[in-house]
Order: structure tokens, then C-alpha cells, then sequence
């Protein structure tokens, strides 16, 4: 039976680290990254090899304490471990957005789009960072 890409894990037993891994991910998603934290530590320290435990602990950081520099090496090398999957990209250019970097998001969302083979995820996120906000002044044109 054939599972999607990046789905292999869910039909594996579940183990300690991919517990421990999963309820730190549902927290990020229910925006607790304080308390996702913990989860996701354990995760990396039970498996430090597993890029997709290292770049999930990259967003917890940089959402809950803010520590750009340690978010950035996390996800940084969950890209280079395994550079071929959008997810990671995504989650670099996370970081990067939270820390007021938006260049280097889009850099590394276009790093991604050409590396990896489903973009697609890649692309809707470069789509929102490059919607224009609505003008503050709507009776002035874009113009003046």
C-alpha cells in the first residue's frame, strides 16, 4: 500500500520519539510553541539525525523564545540533511519571517521550489509574502 510522500511515518509504530514528535507538532499547529518545546526537545535528543525533529524545534524556538540565530542553525540543518523536501524549506522561511527577515524567506522558499519536486506548498507561501497590503490611504492612489 503506497502512502503519500512525507507520510511514511504515520504507519510505522509509534515510538518514543515520534510521540513525543507529534504532540509537540499538534501543539505548534493550536499555537502553544511555549509548550511544544519540551516535546520537541525530547524528540531530537532520542533521534539528533531526524531533520524533520530538528526543523520543527527550529519554529518552536524562534516563535517562543524568539532565539533567531539557534532557530535558523536548526532548520538550517534539517535543509541540509534532507534537501529534497518542501516542508523543511517551509519552516526555514518561517524562522526567517519571524525574525523580520523576509528577503532571506523568500530566498530560501525560491532555494526550495527549485530543489525539491513539489513546490507547491513553496509557491502558496511566496503567493501570501508577495500579496500587497491594502492601501492605508484608499482615497490616494498607488501612484502618487
Amino acid at each position: 500500500m503506497a502512502t503519500r510522500p512525507g507520510h511514511e511515518a504515520c504507519r510505522l509504530p509509534a515510538t518514543e520519539n515520534r510521540r513525543e514528535f507529534r504532540r509537540g507538532v499538534e501543539l505548534l499547529r493550536k499555537h502553544y510553541p511555549g509548550n511544544a518545546l519540551g516535546y520537541l526537545r525530547r524528540a531530537v535528543e532520542l533521534d539528533r539525525s531526524n531533520p524533520f525533529y530538528l526543523s520543527f524545534l527550529g519554529v518552536a524556538v524562534a516563535r517562543a523564545q524568539g532565539k533567531w540565530g539557534e532557530a535558523e542553525f536548526l532548520c538550517a540543518t534539517a535543509v541540509q540533511l534532507k534537501g529534497d523536501d518542501a516542508r523543511l524549506y517551509l519552516n526555514l522561511a518561517e524562522v526567517y519571517i519571524e525574525a523580520n527577515r523576509r528577503q532571506d524567506a523568500m530566498r530560501v522558499l525560491q532555494t526550495g521550489i527549485e530543489r525539491t519536486g513539489n513546490g507547491s506548498i513553496l509557491l502558496k507561501a511566496m503567493g501570501r509574502m508577495q500579496r500587497r497590503r491594502a492601501a492605508m490611504l484608499s482615497f490616494l492612489g498607488r501612484s502618487h
